[in-house]
């Protein structure tokens, strides 16, 4: 173990960010007068740090692609500002026309299916929202898995979408890079290309893993762990037909509020190695096809 290494480093926290001065087995933050002990590792490694002043232990996590450290909870659970407040599922709504139970999975065109309900009871987004997203009365609409009722719903047909799982990824690291930069900030704040932040979502997606069963971050999640978390799954319908199946099935218009036309990340950012950790930390998702094979809806019109 080094006792002697002085130097500094860049410690990114939920609740703050700055410079750091480690001298032997003592870590300083640049502002103010907090010192952490550096329990694990050592001044040139450092793994895990007990603040005397909290009486608190956080992880520390490297993150090569910008040298910075990630300080995360004692059992690595970290938090931004998506992190789900409800985690025993996936949120829902209703169309009562067509008796239809849309769950809702992040970036399975879920603004699309919430907007679809919400327009026709006559709300409309919120103005000024990169995302166009609704105000508190319209998610009232967007129920809880916990206020699930088996008897009330028998009769909704139970609808989720799939995506496959590397054009799922590509989708929110464009949201990320192009749309709302500050989606997962702090951690991405200091990412400056389309490199640094697809190595930082890849680790951030495998941080994710220590949230549960707390709060995680629901973007980062693997589309596996919300169909896990379904009462019940009648119809799987893929992203690319949930148009046509709105128009024919349900006989509404779809109303895509979340539609921002810049693509400025693309597949083709996208390394072999990229496809091979995607595949590692999200490998539940490319399973679901055979898994719900029989449940996948056949669109007509192709």
């Amino acid at each position: 173990m080094n006792t002697k290494t002085k130097r500094n480093i860049r410690v990114i926290h939920s609740r703050w960010q700055g410079n750091c001065r480690i001298e032997g087995l003592r870590l300083f933050r640049e502002q103010g007068n907090d010192m952490a002990i550096i329990t694990e590792g050592d001044g040139e490694d450092p793994r895990a740090l007990f603040w005397p002043g909290y009486e608190s232990v956080e992880l520390l996590i490297y993150n090569p692609a910008t040298d910075e450290y990630f300080a995360t909870g004692a059992a690595g659970q970290w938090q931004s500002r998506h992190c789900a407040a409800s985690v025993t599922g996936a949120k829902y709504v209703l169309h009562e026309p067509s008796r239809t139970l849309m769950y809702l999975i992040p970036k399975n065109a879920c603004s699309t299916q919430m907007g679809t309900v919400l327009h026709e009871l006559g709300f409309r987004p919120a103005a000024g929202s990169p995302s166009r997203v609704w105000n508190g009365n319209a998610y009232s609409h967007c129920l809880n898995n916990e206020d699930y009722d088996a008897d009330k719903f028998g009769k909704y047909t139970h609808l989720v979408v799939f995506r496959d799982p590397v054009e799922r990824f590509v989708n929110l690291a464009n949201y990320a890079w192009c749309i709302n930069r500050g989606m997962f900030s702090p951690f991405t704040s200091s990412c400056k290309s389309k490199r640094q932040l697809l190595d930082t979502m890849h680790l951030l997606v495998r941080m994710n893993e220590a949230n549960h069963p707390g709060r995680f971050e629901q973007h980062l999640e693997g589309q596996a762990w919300y169909y896990d978390h379904c009462p019940r799954i009648d119809t799987v319908v893929r992203v690319e037909d949930l148009t046509d199946y709105m128009k024919t099935v349900m006989n509404v218009e779809p109303y895509n509020c979340n539609v921002d036309g810049k693509y400025e990340l693309t597949r083709d950012d996208l390394t072999e190695e990229d496809i091979a950790r995607i595949r590692e930390n999200w490998a539940g998702d490319f399973l679901l096809e055979e898994r719900f094979k029989e449940l996948f809806w056949i669109n007509p019109t192709k």
